[in-house]
């Protein structure tokens, strides 16, 4: 009678190890199929420019397109070359400057940029001297310009060492030397030496 018993203890303690163990082995793979996709090679693979296969745009956003046609080597509808440069080429008026384009080669994607080595229409010697080279009749008297040499934007200035046509010895002395016939008598002229400008004086010795 007690060798029954110590046989039944065996086969009940034989089988409650086995339904403990099935038990571990079912929570364990529970675990596993909830541990996720297997990202392991994503991060030394994010970044190279390739959108690879267990990469996607939640997992690698520089690599992959929101778009999943991005890089299927067509232009969608819903795509252009902001959006994926792999398959649109740019295309002037898409409202969307891409590297390849500039406001002289599109105005309409590209603003004005002051710099771009471009004198746009809008820009001009005095708002973009960087693009924009003098230009005699803008309105505008660049550094560069003078009334001697632009007197149509360059007003008189005394003292630029231009005798101008309106200014004269009397008028400007710095600018202008002393003419005889500028129907003006300098202090260094007289009726003897200029009777052109220079009225008789009695008593000027002549």
């Amino acid at each position: 009678m007690r060798r029954l018993l110590a046989l039944l203890v065996l086969i009940v303690g034989s089988c409650a190890t086995e339904i403990e163990f099935d038990v571990i082995k079912e929570s364990d793979s529970e675990i596993d199929s909830n541990a996720g996709p297997d990202v392991s090679g994503i991060d030394d693979l994010c970044g190279n420019d390739l959108c690879d296969e267990n990469e996607d745009y939640s997992t690698c956003p520089s690599d992959c397109s929101l778009d999943p046609s991005c890089g299927d080597g067509f232009c969608d509808e819903n795509e252009n070359n902001e959006t994926c440069s792999d398959d649109c080429a740019p295309n002037c008026g898409d409202e969307y400057c891409a590297l390849s384009e500039s406001n002289e080669s599109c105005p309409a994607d590209c603003a004005v940029i002051c710099g771009d080595e471009y004198c746009a229409f809008e820009e001009s010697n005095e708002t973009c001297n960087i693009d924009c080279a003098p230009n005699c009749g803008d309105e505008y008297c660049a550094q560069e310009e003078s009334n001697e040499s632009c007197p149509t934007d360059c007003s008189v200035i005394c003292g630029d060492e231009y005798c101008a046509s309106s200014e004269s010895n009397a008028t400007c002395p710095a600018d202008c030397a002393i003419h005889c016939g500028d129907e003006y008598c300098a202090s260094s002229e007289s009726n003897e030496l200029c009777p052109a400008d220079c009225d008789s004086v009695c008593g000027d010795e002549y």
